[in-house]
């Protein structure tokens, strides 16, 4: 079997190395569970390894040249499937409730969207789903074999999003897949996946990218030196994600603070009724009245670090482990002992977590401000 060549998937080494090693002994699973957080390059190790089993290439793959490979690219390889979570528009509906021919063209933007950009995190506002319609026409694709008597190659990611009758028809695929098949489902919650479904992959764990690997990936793709302090703040702040890095950086960072201080801001405050009156200004002006979720979870991130920053900061903490961003605000972190510190830091988690999951933006947050208010003021506020 040729040697894979891994040529955009930052760090990882451990999964690459054993997919490359099952790849050259003829020895790959029928079906993978890619597990990490969001960012790491599950995607862009699935990409990559459905690009080498379906590459021309003799030698080295994935070649990126030959006309295999330039279908994938394009999402126009018949041995090639996709399933992302969307977020489906009245008019991609058709009256009976099924998808419209409006409706496949957007999955079709969707999927070459992701593969022009695999680390992109941008995904859907709202609540996202996987169409049955769509997990049938996959199931329909890989059980007919394939086209060009080589390989078949799926990739699903959101496998736990999946309703229970979506699930139910992947996993007879799953049962009896067709020879010289592989499909790869992706998830960051592997303890929301249907245990029948774990029980037929091969688990494969994505780690935290190495921050000097995701400084020099930043470094290399927005032209930026590696000691830029933007570069710096974003790596921090990414948690070992090179997708959140990215994000970071392509976004702009003082709108977002400024959005934290709001909310920190609101959190100190002892009047319940203006704060929320300023809480729904909040969601219908900068959040899209709550259905802007990505944006959400990274302004709660940005209040984790102004309280965890500051606490150090008061601690004496050494320079290298504050970010820069955050380091000139005397938050609630920098008048809070320890353990008040770690309850309000379970607060800000808890509803990153939330979000996470989908819930109501609006409940999530208003559930957020009563907790961080009794943590304060060190006492109960009245429900709304």
């Amino acid at each position: 079997m040729p040697h894979v060549h891994w040529r955009d998937l930052v760090g990882q080494e451990r999964v690459k190395d054993t997919l490359a090693r099952a790849m050259a002994g003829d020895a790959l699973g029928h079906a993978y569970l890619f597990c990490g957080d969001a960012g790491v390059g599950k995607f862009q190790a699935a990409l990559e390894l459905s690009l080498a089993l379906l590459c021309n290439d003799s030698a080295a793959v994935p070649c990126y040249r030959c006309e295999s490979c330039r279908q994938v690219l394009h999402h126009a390889h018949p041995d090639f499937q996709m399933v992302l979570p969307v977020c489906l528009q009245k008019e991609h509906k058709a009256s009976d409730g099924k998808l419209s021919e409006r409706g496949w063209g957007y999955l079709d933007e969707v999927c070459r969207g992701k593969v022009a950009d695999p680390y992109r995190l941008n995904g859907p506002a709202g609540i996202a789903t996987i169409p049955v319609e769509w997990i049938r026409e996959v199931n329909h694709s890989i059980l007919r074999g394939s086209v060009k008597q080589r390989r078949n190659a799926a990739i699903i990611c959101g496998i736990d999003l999946m309703k229970k009758e979506s699930a139910n028809a992947m996993l007879r695929t799953l049962e009896e897949p067709p020879e010289n098949t592989v499909i790869i489902l992706i998830t960051e919650r592997p303890y929301a996946v249907l245990p029948t479904i774990v029980s037929r992959c091969q688990i494969m764990r994505f780690g935290y990218v190495d921050s000097g690997l995701m400084t020099e990936a930043l470094g290399a793709r927005y032209g930026m030196p590696s000691d830029d302090a933007r570069v710096q703040n974003a790596v921090r702040c990414a948690e070992g994600s090179l997708g959140k890095a990215r994000q970071l950086l392509e976004q702009p960072l003082d709108e977002l603070l400024a959005e934290a201080e709001t909310l920190l801001e609101l959190c100190a405050a002892t009047d319940w009724n203006e704060t929320a009156v300023r809480l729904d200004a909040l969601l219908s002006q900068r959040l899209d009245f709550g259905r802007e979720y990505g944006r959400v979870e990274r302004i709660l991130t940005y209040v984790i670090y102004r309280i965890r920053d500051s606490f150090l900061r008061k601690a004496g903490v050494s320079g290298k482990y504050i970010r820069e961003a955050f380091a000139s605000h005397a938050a609630a972190g920098a008048s809070c002992g320890p353990d008040t510190a770690s309850r309000i830091l379970a607060v800000c988690q808890d509803a990153i977590d939330a979000v996470r999951a989908r819930g109501n933006v609006q409940l999530v947050l208003t559930t957020f401000l009563l907790s961080m208010m009794e943590i304060f003021h060190g006492k109960e506020q009245p429900a709304r």
